[in-house]
């Protein structure tokens, strides 16, 4: 599973796609794009999944902050605004993973 991770990984650096031509290179650099070997994408990787679990925590912590708070309040909409943000901080680090 890692091996084809890095294998991705290194297809995005390489800025190929599945058919083999190049990509496009009006997008931002990604940091595994910078990378220089197989131990800078797997510390990349490292790294990426450190950050999707300290994500999944702050989740849970956000979620259970949002049930405290009082109904139809501003503290719960501004708490439920903040969790959709994490959601999509979720959802673009996991692209980024897989």
């Amino acid at each position: 599973m890692v091996s084809m991770r890095l294998g991705l990984l290194a297809a995005v650096v390489l800025g190929v796609s599945a058919e083999g031509s190049f990509l496009a290179s009006t997008h931002r650099q990604q940091p595994w794009e910078l990378a220089e070997s197989k131990e800078d994408l797997q510390r990349i990787l490292r790294q990426r999944e450190q950050r999707q679990r300290d994500l999944e925590s702050e989740r849970i912590s956000k979620t259970a902050e949002c049930h405290r708070a009082p109904v139809l309040s501003e503290q719960e909409k501004r708490c439920h605004g903040e969790l959709v943000n994490l959601e999509k901080a979720i959802s673009d680090n996991q692209d980024m993973i897989w």
